[in-house]
């Protein structure tokens, strides 16, 4: 099977938490697919030129491609509190705000209708959801990985600084609402995701 998979961050170094899941992730299913990765490019986590060409030299042995792209909020703290801010009026959450793209999304839509023409995408978080108007016919599933939107409500009731706790309750309540949830049981989440995002959806049994 031919596999586009869409990440928020570069799988690399796999130090834990979602790096450790989606580097293990992609090494699986370099067993046995032909893997395409596509991935935003954090400078918080790969810092230098060495960095980068590290992970795109690892994640090459088990991906077909590797390429990355960069997250405009993390050019500086500058770009950041823009992006905050300018996620205030919007409808969806500052998440789908920061993974704008527009090479990105040139990208997914090549692969898909001309160049690579995939069996399936992924999706590694809600967060992406917008990319699946790119796909096409080709079928999309998407990760909701701990349920994003819970862990958010959880960190806005625990925060002791009123305009964070705000700004997080209300991110959390954006992200509930792309995903048609908030803690839902799994069923009743895989039937939400599917009306909200027409996408299929993935159980996985991974642990971080």
């Amino acid at each position: 099977m031919k596999i586009l998979f869409v990440s928020q961050v570069v799988p690399y170094p796999p130090h834990g938490g979602v790096l450790q899941r989606g580097f293990n992730l992609l090494r699986e299913l370099g067993r046995h697919h032909e893997l395409h990765l596509l991935a935003f490019h954090h400078r918080d986590v790969l810092r230098t030129a060495e960095a980068v060409a590290e992970s795109q030299r690892v994640l090459g042995e088990f991906c077909a491609s590797v390429r990355y792209f960069p997250l405009w909020p993390k050019r500086s703290r500058l770009h950041l509190y823009a992006g905050l801010l300018a996620a205030l009026p919007l409808s969806y959450p500052f998440s789908v705000l920061a993974h704008r793209c527009r090479s990105l999304s040139t990208q997914v839509q090549s692969a898909c209708h001309n160049t690579l023409r995939p069996d399936i995408v992924h999706l590694d978080t809600i967060a992406l959801a917008p990319y699946r108007a790119c796909c096409g016919d080709v079928p999309v599933v998407m990760t909701h990985h701990n349920v994003e939107s819970s862990l958010m409500f959880r960190r806005a009731r625990l925060e002791r600084n009123f305009l964070v706790k705000a700004y997080v309750s209300l991110q959390a309540r954006r992200l509930a609402a792309l995903g048609g949830c908030r803690g839902q049981p799994p069923a009743r989440l895989s039937r939400a995701l599917r009306k909200t995002c027409q996408t299929d959806v993935e159980r996985s049994s991974t642990h971080d």
